[in-house]
């Protein structure tokens, strides 16, 4: 029993009467910068122009890919039907087959080229600018998170 009178005495007993409040302090908030641009929202704007942009040279690319490839492959069925005539003697026979063969490695020497030239493009010019302006944008979002 004599702790408990200890442990009582302790803690001060506080009246309704006896409350004291301090008073509220005024706080007046910083005035925003008017007529800035918001640059995060300019910049993701940005990055989805250059993802049309980028996503239109793939669909060109593939485009001219196809309608070559398609306009090769009637020639060449054009070429091997000639080729497999019964009225062809073996001179021309060996002649179509030369040309049909020299098609073929034109028509691939095409491809390639469009294929190179799509990474070319693709990898040297348009991804590299949408990594810049991506990392800026969230960079800078980082950046202004923590102050």
């Amino acid at each position: 029993m004599p702790k408990k009178k200890q442990d009582q005495a302790a803690v001060p007993v506080v009246m309704p009467g006896e409350l004291r409040v301090q008073p509220a302090t005024v706080v007046t908030p910083q005035d925003v910068p008017a007529g800035k641009p918001d640059l995060a929202k300019a910049g993701i704007n940005l990055a989805q122009w250059v993802l049309v942009i980028l996503a239109g040279f793939i669909v060109i690319a593939i485009a001219v890919l196809i309608w070559e490839e398609e306009r090769n492959l009637s020639l060449m069925e054009n070429g091997y039907s000639q080729l497999m005539a019964n009225d062809v003697n073996a001179e021309a026979k060996e002649t179509a087959k030369e040309v049909m063969l020299q098609f073929d490695a034109q028509r691939k020497t095409f491809r390639e080229y469009w294929m190179q030239f799509s990474q070319m493009i693709l990898l040297n010019l348009l991804l590299p600018v949408l990594t810049a302006i991506l990392g800026y944008v969230f960079g800078r979002a980082e950046v202004a998170t923590s102050d």
